[in-house]
């Protein structure tokens, strides 16, 4: 099951403390009306996190993440996701972008903000995405 964590307040909200990728931003700074949290929760157990924010361009740091404050913008960047079991962060993707699709039908891009890691290329690449440009600190991939 695809759970979107709502705002702060949500008794899920905390997971995102957990955040290996991005340990860094703070977690009010991942609710509003750009942004989405998703979580892949199994038996009971979250499996995945997925953290997401609407761009009217695609960042290539935290900084231009952060300070873009478009919303419904065509654009939604995962700028981090992280799994707790082995095969969930796929799964997560797969699903993940077909409930943006149904609740966003206005996006037509998708794309990250991931570290440059041969772990991040290998999950993305693996999982249909495409190299769309490498930053000084990052890599955008692009899901079709």
């Amino acid at each position: 099951m695809i759970y979107i964590i709502k705002d702060i307040n949500d008794p899920y909200s905390k997971i995102l403390n957990d955040d290996p990728v991005r340990p860094n931003i703070k977690i009010t700074d991942r609710f509003g009306q750009n942004k989405n949290n998703f979580l892949l929760i199994e038996k009971s157990q979250i499996c995945a996190v997925l953290c997401t924010k609407f761009c009217s361009s695609i960042p290539k740091d935290e900084i231009e993440l952060l300070s873009d404050d478009t919303v419904n913008s065509n654009i939604i960047v995962f700028y981090t996701i992280w799994s707790y079991y082995k095969g969930s962060g796929q799964k997560l993707i797969i699903e993940g972008l077909k409930q943006i699709k149904l609740q966003f039908p206005f996006i037509d891009r998708f794309v990250t903000l991931s570290p440059i890691t041969e772990q991040a290329k290998n999950f993305h690449i693996k999982n249909g995405a495409e190299i769309f440009r490498i930053n000084a600190s990052t890599v955008n991939y692009e899901y079709k």
